[in-house]
């Protein structure tokens, strides 16, 4: 055998493992694959949510703004030099 029809035969068994993995697997501990995703979606759910009330209050004023926490810090730390910078030395 070469070694193309040897990963081929790898491959072959690897989907007949799997297969049968998954066949001896309860509904319950194969339906755990499907509940990641379920609450990934709900997250992104929420997010949007989150976003959509801030976008109600402020009349769109924030529409475009980042809401996660690494940009409000580095816009605090811009917000500051500039404060420094106009104090006199």
């Amino acid at each position: 055998m070469d070694t193309k029809q040897i990963t081929t035969t790898l491959k072959d068994l690897q989907r007949r493992i799997e297969f049968l993995e998954k066949q001896n697997l309860s509904p319950r501990q194969y339906g755990q694959t499907g509940d990641v995703d379920r609450r990934l979606q709900e997250v992104q759910r929420e997010k949007e949510d989150r976003r959509f009330q801030i976008l109600r209050r402020t009349a769109g004023a924030l529409a475009d703004l980042d809401l996660s926490p690494v940009t409000w810090q580095k816009n605090q730390r811009k917000q500051w030099d500039k404060r420094l910078k106009r104090q006199p030395s």
